[in-house]
């Protein structure tokens, strides 16, 4: 299930790299979180989440639910419990889609980044936590169909949540786009 976003102050909201690690991390667990629990899945200090949690709440993303008797404040994502955001790619100005889409790709290289300073990340074998690379190869439509399973296969396990206490939180970024074959140059 997937909520689409078409409004263009959405995609600017989200070409920030905090802000779309907030979303992800919301529906990592669950669809709603309290400011302290996104901190520590985030490594960052609660204060300075606020102000991106104002934003999105301001663009209809997520929104604010009453405080628990802590006063700690909790947030849900506007899309549901494991619902994803999708972006209407078709409505989003294309200057607002590459934004988000260079952020996500910023956000991409410090997941690797910090996977890769980790003395105890695995790199190969069965359980090979990370990965980088790009393919490139011709698919006809049946293969494109079973690439777009395969991708959406892979965002359903992401969102499952955590099962177990010693479940590990994954981040996951692609780019699948169509290629143009070119005149070679004289």
């Amino acid at each position: 299930m997937a909520h689409t976003l078409r409004q263009p102050e959405q995609l600017r909201v989200l070409a920030n790299g905090v802000r779309q690690e907030l979303v992800d991390t919301l529906g990592a667990l669950g669809g709603q979180a309290t400011v302290r629990e996104l901190a520590t899945q985030l490594g960052r200090p609660m204060d300075g989440l606020y102000y991106h949690l104002r934003q999105l709440q301001q663009a209809g993303l997520i929104e604010q639910l009453s405080a628990d008797r802590s006063g700690e404040r909790h947030y849900r994502l506007i899309a549901g419990d494991r619902a994803r955001l999708q972006i209407d790619y078709a409505a989003a100005p294309p200057q607002d889609l590459l934004a988000v889409v260079q952020s996500l790709l910023r956000v991409a290289e410090s997941d690797f980044r910090q996977g890769l300073s980790a003395p105890d990340t695995v790199c190969s074998g069965p359980a090979r936590e990370l990965w980088a690379g790009r393919n490139k190869g011709w698919l006809d439509a049946e293969g494109l169909r079973e690439a777009n399973q395969l991708i959406e296969r892979l965002t359903e396990l992401l969102r499952q949540g955590p099962r177990r206490p010693d479940d590990r939180l994954y981040a996951l970024s692609f780019v699948l786009a169509p290629q143009n074959v070119r005149e070679p140059r004289r």
